[in-house]
């Protein structure tokens, strides 16, 4: 699977983003920028819509807050198109939470978070479907397992080479690029280094 697209409204400093990462060319993505500019907002953004990952109210936007009243109610919502498969396939993942504005003047959520997960194909004869239960979908296709390992801050970058996590990064690895002959390449690789 691959990020296509990618939308995030309301969500720490993103208040109406949007990247196309279609035109990258890329399977590999490193977001650079400086301290303060929205990396790890779009990090935990990603984490909300694709593991569920815990939002508070205070994750709203600053900036949105300021043009919400009243009964008038808007949400955090990202929004990721993903493609799979060699056929053209996507899916479009969007998950959002409702806020309103309390008597202090402070977020409030309204209700809990929804998800949707609608899956289209490079086919046309087959039409674009909603799917009934987008946790399960998501569970299969994105499993929680994959979040420290697809998703990852630059900050953390030193956990990441520790030797507590180097069975998780070899487990990661097998699964996700379905490498059979991993043990194989390590022992080469050893070999060579002995040599």
């Amino acid at each position: 699977m691959k990020i296509l697209e990618l939308t995030i409204s309301n969500y720490r400093l993103l208040r109406d983003f949007h990247f196309d990462l279609a035109k990258a060319g890329s399977d590999l993505i490193f977001i650079n920028g400086s301290n303060g500019h929205g990396k790890t907002s779009l990090l935990g953004a990603l984490k909300f819509c694709f593991f569920a990952d815990e939002i508070s109210p205070a994750d709203f936007s600053d900036s949105a807050l300021e043009s919400l009243g009243g009964d008038n109610e808007k949400e955090i919502a990202v929004e990721v198109k993903m493609g799979f498969g060699d056929q053209g396939d996507f899916a479009i993942i969007r998950r959002s939470q409702g806020v309103v504005k309390n008597q202090n003047g402070k977020p409030e959520f309204v209700g809990t978070p929804t998800l949707d997960v609608t899956v289209a194909y490079g086919d046309p004869s087959r039409p674009s479907e909603s799917l009934p239960d987008p946790e399960s979908w998501l569970e299969e296709n994105l499993p929680a397992r994959f979040k420290s390992f697809f998703l990852f801050d630059g900050e953390l970058m030193y956990r990441f080479f520790d030797v507590s996590v180097k069975g998780a990064i070899e487990d990661a690895v097998r699964e996700i690029a379905q490498i059979d002959l991993f043990d194989e390449i390590l022992n080469a690789i050893k070999g060579h280094r002995n040599t």
